[in-house]
């Protein structure tokens, strides 16, 4: 036997800037209030770097290896500064507290996604 259930576990971030760095600095903000950032000074810092062929997978994957970083190697991050960006090629500062995030997100999806210059729309898997 098996069967379906509802399951309303996922959420919608949608961040807007004023150009390509303040749309991807504002979205991993908001992505890393909803890990339990909101009120945390990351002191320490790491350097990502992400490239992707477009917008949707640059965004996406983006939020999903800090994800990622954040549960393998048990930090919150808690601000991203973007040391240089070009269309879907990044190197990001990431300051983080050395703690496990208070809040799980499981992953962000491609479910529902929208990207338009200057906003953008994820569905996260919490």
């Amino acid at each position: 036997m098996f069967e379906f259930k509802d399951h309303t576990a996922d959420l919608i971030l949608y961040a807007e800037g004023r150009d390509l760095r303040e749309l991807t600095e504002e979205l991993l903000k908001g992505l890393f209030v909803l890990m339990g950032a909101e009120g945390k000074e990351g002191k320490e810092s790491l350097i990502l770097e992400h490239e992707a062929p477009n917008a949707r997978m640059f965004f996406v994957e983006l939020l999903n290896k800090v994800i990622a970083l954040a549960e393998s190697e048990g930090i919150t991050p808690t601000k991203a500064e973007v040391l240089s960006i070009e269309p879907w090629k990044a190197r990001l500062r990431i300051y983080y507290v050395p703690q496990y995030p208070a809040n799980k997100v499981k992953a962000a999806t491609y479910f529902g996604f929208e990207y338009q210059p200057h906003k953008v729309s994820i569905t996260l898997d919490l």
